[in-house]
C-alpha cells in the first residue's frame, strides 16, 4: 500500500479526508501548523503527525522526516479570502509559498503523484458555466491568484519530473468539521449578536458541494485518471443556492424570530466572486456525479454544523 503525506490534514478538508480514505493507503504522514487544524487525536498507528508551518523553509527537512513517500495531497492554504484581500502576504506565504516547499518536498522523496487543492477562484468573474479549458484566466482575489500560481509551478514541476499532477478546482466546500465558511459564519454572528448581519444583498449565488462528496469525487478521479497534468472541476453543474436562500435555512433552524439584515453591494467583499456555474462535464464523462445539489448540500451542512455547535 502506498505511504502519503497529506499537508493540512488537521484541518476541514484533511480530517474528512483520513476519515473516508485511510484504510486505502499505508503510513499516513500530517503536516499542519494548526492554525485552524483540530488538535485531537488521531487514532491510527500508522498515522503520524507533523506539527510544522510550510511557509518556513528553514530547517524543513529537519522537521519534516518521513520514511518513505509515494503521494502527496496538499490541503495546506490560507482559508481566510478577505484577510487575503488586505494583505498580499497572506496568500503569498500561505498559499503559494506553501505548495513550493511542498514541491521541494516531493521532489525529495521522489513522489510519482501529486494531487493539490486549487479554487474556483482561479476562474475569476466570468457570466457563464466555468469550464477547465476557460481561458484567460483572471482571477480577482489575492487567494484566487495564488492558487493559479501554484498551478503553474505544479504543471512545470510535474512535466520536468514526471510526476502526475491532478489539480482539483473545489466549489464553495461545506460540512463539518467546518473551520471557517458562509453557515458557520452565520451561527456565529447570530450566537453572538442575535441577529443575522450579511455581507453584500444576498443575491450572491454559487455551487456548493459536501465535504464527503468532495472526497468521494478526489479519490475517484486519482484512481481513474491516467493524465499526466490534470485539471478537473470538483462539484455541482447545478445553478447554485443563494446567500439569501443560505441565511434563510440558517435562520430556521431557531425557534425565535431573528432578524437578517443585507448589506447594499451584489458581493461580500472586495475580490468575492458573486456568482459562478461550475461546468462538470469533464468529472461526469469520467464517471463520478454527485448525489447532493448545492441546495441539499448546504443544508446538511447546516444541520450538521448545528448539532456540532450545540445550539
Amino acid at each position: 500500500m502506498n505511504n502519503i503525506l497529506i499537508t493540512g490534514g488537521a484541518g476541514f478538508i484533511g480530517r474528512n479526508f483520513i476519515e473516508l480514505l485511510s484504510s486505502n493507503y499505508g503510513k499516513i504522514y500530517i503536516i499542519d501548523n494548526f492554525s485552524l487544524g483540530l488538535r485531537e487525536a488521531f487514532s491510527s498507528d500508522k498515522i503520524k503527525v507533523i506539527e510544522f508551518d510550510l511557509k518556513n523553509e528553514f530547517k524543513m527537512f529537519d522537521e519534516i522526516d518521513c520514511e518513505e513517500v509515494h503521494e502527496i495531497w496538499h490541503f495546506a492554504a490560507n482559508s481566510d479570502i478577505p484577510s487575503g484581500i488586505k494583505n498580499i502576504n497572506v496568500d503569498f506565504e500561505n498559499t503559494f509559498i506553501t505548495t513550493l516547499n511542498t514541491i521541494k518536498i516531493a521532489n525529495k522523496y521522489k513522489v510519482k503523484k501529486f494531487n493539490f487543492a486549487s479554487s474556483s477562484a482561479v476562474y475569476g468573474d466570468w457570466d457563464i458555466a466555468l469550464k477547465e479549458s476557460l481561458g484567460p484566466l483572471k482571477p480577482i482575489s489575492n487567494y484566487g491568484s495564488m492558487k493559479l500560481a501554484s498551478e503553474a509551478a505544479l504543471c512545470s514541476f510535474g512535466f520536468k519530473e514526471e510526476v502526475d499532477i491532478n489539480i482539483f478546482r473545489f466549489p464553495n466546500v461545506v460540512g463539518v468539521p467546518a473551520t471557517h465558511g458562509v453557515i458557520l459564519d452565520f451561527f456565529k454572528k447570530i450566537k453572538l449578536n442575535g441577529f443575522l448581519d450579511v455581507l453584500g444583498n444576498g443575491t450572491q449565488k454559487k455551487s456548493y458541494l459536501h465535504v464527503k462528496e468532495l472526497i468521494s469525487a478526489m479519490n475517484f478521479v486519482n484512481s481513474k485518471s491516467n493524465e499526466n497534468i490534470n485539471i478537473i472541476n470538483i462539484g455541482n453543474n447545478d445553478d447554485g443556492i443563494t446567500v439569501k436562500e443560505i441565511a434563510e435555512l440558517v435562520v430556521k433552524k431557531y425557534d425565535n424570530e431573528i432578524k437578517i439584515n443585507y448589506g447594499e453591494n451584489d458581493y461580500g467583499w472586495i475580490g468575492d466572486v458573486p456568482k459562478f456555474k461550475f461546468n462538470t462535464d469533464k468529472l461526469n464523462n469520467l464517471g463520478w456525479r454527485p448525489e447532493l445539489s448545492s441546495h441539499d448540500s448546504v443544508e446538511l451542512a447546516i444541520d450538521e454544523i448545528f448539532n456540532r455547535l450545540n445550539l
